[in-house]
């Protein structure tokens, strides 16, 4: 008895909800679906003052690399000889055409006196933080290796972080070359 009570109640106000939903004129509907849109349409745009791009609208590859070709190359020293004997390698203008996710990814790379590579790491740059904590994990790969050997070390880009990883591993090939030739 009381399910059919249930039954009779959900029917009779499913009844009372579609009569009224279908009792408005279709004109009434129109013009009113009018008048809202028109207000929406006279509305003043938002001002966007977080100018942050909105989220997956980011530029495309080719802008990316134009950007920053068109950037200045930074005017530094690329190789300084150290007072202990040791070398350093920046490589903000030798790598300049090198672009990783966002942009120029410039490194220094420091080299022992007896042509050891000691330390490799990251200048400023655009990439996005998160991505390049990912990709520094291959800053210390080419550590206590000698030069010669540490160009032929084949180094694997970071899952995840592929464009700025293969960007490091350029710039410390393009900057123990630069070392070899005017050490």
């Amino acid at each position: 008895m009381k399910s059919l009570l249930r039954t009779l109640a959900i029917t009779f106000i499913a009844t009372i909800c579609v009569t009224n939903a279908f009792a408005q004129d279709p004109a009434q509907r129109q013009r009113e679906h009018r008048q809202d849109t028109s207000i929406r349409a006279n509305r003043p745009p938002m001002q966007d003052t977080t100018k942050r791009r909105p989220h997956g609208k980011r530029p495309d590859r080719a802008t990316i690399i134009k950007n920053a070709e068109q950037e200045p190359i930074p005017e530094v020293t690329a190789l300084l000889k150290n007072n202990d004997g040791s070398y350093t390698v920046n490589t903000s203008a030798i790598g300049a055409k090198v672009i990783g996710f966002n942009g120029r990814v410039p490194l220094l790379i420091k080299i022992s006196k007896k042509g050891v590579v000691e330390k490799v790491e990251a200048l400023e740059n655009k990439e996005t933080p998160r991505f390049m904590e990912r990709a520094s994990a291959i800053l210390d790969k080419w550590n206590n290796l000698k030069v010669k050997k540490a160009l032929k070390k084949d180094v694997d880009a970071v899952s995840g972080a592929t464009y700025t990883s293969n960007a490091i591993k350029e710039n410390v090939r393009l900057g123990l070359e630069y070392y070899k030739k005017n050490k």
